[in-house]
């Protein structure tokens, strides 16, 4: 039996964006995960980091006649999770024989005219 390691790391970038009253800044993260499965991917345990820097935060500026404003907001990002699961049985489904259809034609014989 091998046990089996998987890695993930994710990196976000949404560029900045310009409209017509102002900017939004670019914001960006890294993810990152870890799997770990034994008895042949029947048990598996997962190990999430969201937002590994704590850098998400969403950022505007606004500018029109009379008046600027920054904005910044920064949520609670990093966030570690653990997970756990098993699976019992066979996940395989059987090859069931599909049932047969009528060979009418779909606009013969209803009601109504629909």
């Amino acid at each position: 039996m091998k046990n089996i390691y998987l890695f993930a790391c994710v990196f976000l970038l949404i560029a900045s964006n310009i409209n017509a009253q102002g900017t939004m800044q670019p914001m960006h993260s890294m993810e990152m995960g870890f799997k770990y499965s034994l008895f042949k991917n029947k048990l598996n345990f997962t190990l999430n980091l969201s937002d590994v820097f704590n850098t998400r935060q969403f950022e505007v500026n606004s500018r029109g006649v009379g008046y600027y404003q920054e904005f910044m907001r920064k949520r609670e990002s990093r966030v570690l999770t653990f997970g756990g699961s098993y699976s019992f049985g066979n996940l395989k489904t059987a090859n069931k024989p599909k049932p047969k259809r009528d060979n009418k034609p779909e606009n013969e014989g209803g009601g109504e005219g629909f």
